[in-house]
């Protein structure tokens, strides 16, 4: 379980790391603090998987929470708050190499 904890904070911290510096319509001053404690959060939990008894998933169930709770901060607060126009941008595949290629 706490393999899967930690490769999940790993995959999320390398997606919101890539979100705000793709789309910067999207982004926020501190979601790279975010994606980088959530980076940290995955290696020390895939450091120390042996280490960890009931307390600390426990923990780590409540952190996961948390965590859902900032995922739909993201994709749908956030999405809401962008312009039709805005919106009709970012789903375009010529924006999306635009981003990539700055």
């Amino acid at each position: 379980m706490v393999i899967y904890f930690s490769f999940l904070y790993l995959f999320f911290g390398i997606v919101f790391l890539l979100i705000p510096l793709t789309y910067i319509e999207l982004s926020r001053p501190r979601d790279l603090i975010k994606a980088g404690l959530n980076l940290v959060i995955g290696m020390l939990l895939l450091v120390k998987k042996n280490s960890f008894d009931g307390l600390y998933s426990s923990i780590l169930i409540v952190i996961t929470i948390l965590f859902i709770f900032y995922l739909l901060e993201i994709f749908s607060i956030r999405w809401n708050q962008l312009t039709i126009q805005e919106k009709n941008k970012l789903k375009t595949i010529v924006e999306l190499k635009k981003n990539v290629l700055t």
